[in-house]
């Protein structure tokens, strides 16, 4: 089993996310869950697997999604999981105005790696990236601080299994970073970023150059699916840490309801 990782007593769901629990009360003792907690999920669409596999995760948390083969299959109010793929390096325009649509009528998307050519047809005098990149392992700087403070760490390593991976080199106005690092190989001109947020237009989108692969540690599991939660937070207006606490809930076992540790590893 995995290492705990440092968590805080969870804090009852707010109201973004409805979460149901059927139980029974007990005279001397209260309420007693009878089963775990039911978070009602905002819709998620991800696109097919390839390089990446952003359904898998979402399938060992037991949170439901649908798979999608066209960005034009995105319901208005829905979170976009769009995986690294060789299709996005240069995107048909469909797919591009797809997702400008989306982001503008107030969606929110998390592009992987090779998804990098969605945001650079997107912004494309704003946004470019470096995909001459070499199989490495790089120490990175977890810079927004809820993630961190969900993680209980500020950084931790990160291994990148192939090369030709793309490296964020100018951002869009308003960006932030959420993780950095000074480590790439062959780069030296200052700390490099690899992953990202921003606002476009009434929407959302993140970026990220890691993404899940095999062998994963248990810690780089853990980011990942905290990173998957941050889209989710945003479209329903919620803290990344209420998203956690609600997610959390769920994976409550009755007879372990005293445990406070994070079920997130």
């Amino acid at each position: 089993m995995p290492p705990p990782l440092p968590f805080k007593d969870p804090k009852p769901a707010s109201p973004g996310l409805a979460v149901r629990r059927r139980g029974t009360h007990i005279e001397g003792v209260g309420n007693v869950a009878e089963e775990p907690a039911q978070v009602q999920w905002p819709p998620i669409r991800v696109t097919s697997p390839d390089f990446d596999d952003m359904g898998a995760i979402l399938s060992q948390m037991n949170i439901p999604y649908e798979e999608i083969n066209e960005l034009s299959q995105i319901p208005p109010d829905a979170v976009l999981l769009v995986n690294c793929s060789d299709r996005w390096m240069e995107p048909a325009e469909s797919d591009v105005s797809a997702l400008r649509q989306h982001i503008q009528q107030g969606g929110v998307a998390l592009v992987s790696d090779f998804a990098a050519g969605l945001v650079e047809h997107l912004v494309p005098d704003e946004a470019s990236f470096l995909n001459e990149t070499e199989e490495q392992e790089v120490m990175a700087q977890i810079t927004d601080k809820e993630l961190a403070r969900l993680l209980g760490l500020n950084q931790l390593s990160i291994q990148f299994d192939l090369d030709g991976w793309h490296l964020p080199v100018t951002l869009p106005s308003g960006a932030k970073p959420i993780l950095t690092t000074g480590d790439i190989i062959g780069q030296s001109e200052g700390p490099a970023v690899l992953a990202y947020s921003w606002r476009l237009d009434e929407g959302m989108i993140l970026f990220t150059s890691f993404h899940n692969h095999a062998q994963l540690s248990d810690l780089e599991q853990a980011l990942l699916r905290l990173m998957i939660m941050m889209p989710i937070a945003t479209m329903t207006g919620e803290s990344l840490t209420n998203v956690h606490t609600s997610w959390t809930q769920t994976q409550m076992r009755p007879e372990s309801i005293t445990d406070k540790r994070d079920p997130i590893r």
